[in-house]
């Protein structure tokens, strides 16, 4: 790896910060890196008041000062939520999803 960074890695390695969302609010990064994703609707559908909670998704894609990737996928959309709140946040999520640049793999 020294390669790649020159005698820089040790330093470049030692910034680079892995975080929860709750935990960044009030910070900024350069680069962040957002997953929104689960291989599991059910789970999300259990959780639809972590996952889908709009502070969470607004403190997510509005800390990076250059770039935002966010990893995500469709089928989290597949969650089947009975409660009218939590369904209207799976919508912003959904719109944001669906206004989002998006590369496949």
């Amino acid at each position: 790896m020294q390669d790649d960074f020159g005698d820089n890695s040790e330093k470049i390695l030692n910034e680079i910060v892995i975080d929860t969302v709750e935990r960044i609010q009030g910070q900024e990064r350069d680069v962040i890196i957002i997953s929104l994703t689960t291989s599991d609707p059910g789970h999300a559908t259990q959780r639809a008041e972590f996952y889908f909670k709009p502070n969470r998704l607004n403190v997510a894609i509005t800390r990076p000062r250059y770039k935002r990737i966010v990893i995500g996928s469709s089928f989290l959309f597949s969650t089947s939520i009975n409660n009218l709140e939590y369904d209207e946040w799976m919508n912003t999520f959904k719109e944001f999803y669906q206004d989002a640049v998006k590369i496949e793999i």
